[in-house]
């Protein structure tokens, strides 16, 4: 073999001390900062380098070691959450979320829980009184029957006719006085009661033309027609008055006007004045103890005329 000169061991000698530092100094780059982050993690809990521990669920005295996701860890003290803060002195969200859904509120009446119509001449429930006149006011209705000479709608014929049939079964006959009345009949009635009254008598007692029930053909004035009463006075205090009382909602009607309720229907005791207003409606009306159209239909009292 052949033996080196002076210069040439020298250079081969820094050649190969050069690659051994080197690899010593790649060596510290490398293994110093792993065993500094082991040495680390052992002494300071809660360290973000706990990833480089074994898995929790492994074996004490296992060679093996499983890296788990780094998870974020919270100051001593403090909670750990995951919704983004708030800058300081941010005043916490006053927002809130709007309650859910729920069911629609029971009716509040009879029209609402029915819907019915009480404006309209021409339905069953429609109300007329000193503060609801008639619309239009010389309105009339379709189709007329008549029950004797006494005109009334056509769907309240059939009805009064059975009435009258079971007021002279059951020993209190009674007959139909007046019903149906046009705007101008009613106007002649009016100014009749006035000229016998005074105005202002007539006004408890009749209606100014256009705020008649009777100008809907729903209203009918009954008499005694047994020979004893021919007149409204004594009819008040006769068995007859008694009998459609407690009977007319046999047969879809109502008293209209009862004592008590001048301030609700603006007018004093009619027991005569009968309106109709359906079986199913009147059975209801009677059930439940009602005394007048208002109250039953929650409709304000009409004690007298706006204007």
């Amino acid at each position: 073999m052949e033996r080196l000169g002076e210069g040439e061991r020298r250079s081969l000698g820094f050649r190969i001390l050069s690659g051994s530092a080197l690899a010593a100094l790649i060596a510290a780059v490398i293994i110093t900062p792993v065993v500094t982050m082991i040495h680390h993690d052992d002494g300071a809990q809660g360290s973000s380098s706990s990833a480089f521990r074994p898995a929790s669920g492994s074996h004490a005295g296992s060679t093996s070691t499983t890296a788990t996701a780094p998870t974020p860890s919270a100051a001593p003290g403090t909670s750990l959450s995951t919704a983004p803060s708030a800058a300081p002195g941010t005043p916490p969200s006053t927002a809130t979320t709007d309650p859910a859904p729920t069911a629609n509120s029971a009716p509040t009446s009879v029209v609402e829980e029915l819907h019915l119509n009480v404006d309209d001449p021409a339905g069953l429930a429609v109300v007329v009184n000193k503060t609801r006149p008639i619309h239009p006011k010389k309105w009339k209705p379709a189709n007329l029957d008549h029950v004797g000479a006494v005109a009334v709608r056509e769907d309240v014929a059939g009805p009064l006719r059975k009435l009258i049939k079971a007021s002279v079964k059951e020993g209190y006959p009674v007959y139909a006085h007046s019903g149906y009345r046009s705007y101008q009949d009613q106007r002649s009635t009016f100014n009749s009661w006035v000229r016998q009254l005074g105005k202002a008598k007539a006004l408890e007692s009749s209606a100014k033309p256009g705020f008649s029930e009777h100008q809907t053909g729903l209203a009918v004035d009954m008499m005694s027609a047994d020979g004893h009463c021919n007149n409204f006075s004594c009819f008040t205090t006769s068995d007859q008055a008694q009998w459609l009382a407690k009977n007319v909602h046999r047969f879809g009607f109502v008293i209209r006007f009862e004592a008590g309720q001048t301030d609700v229907t603006g007018y004093e005791s009619e027991p005569w004045h009968i309106r109709y207003i359906g079986k199913d409606l009147a059975a209801r009306y009677e059930a439940e103890g009602w005394h007048s159209l208002e109250a039953f239909f929650s409709l304000p009292p009409a004690p007298d005329y706006l204007q």
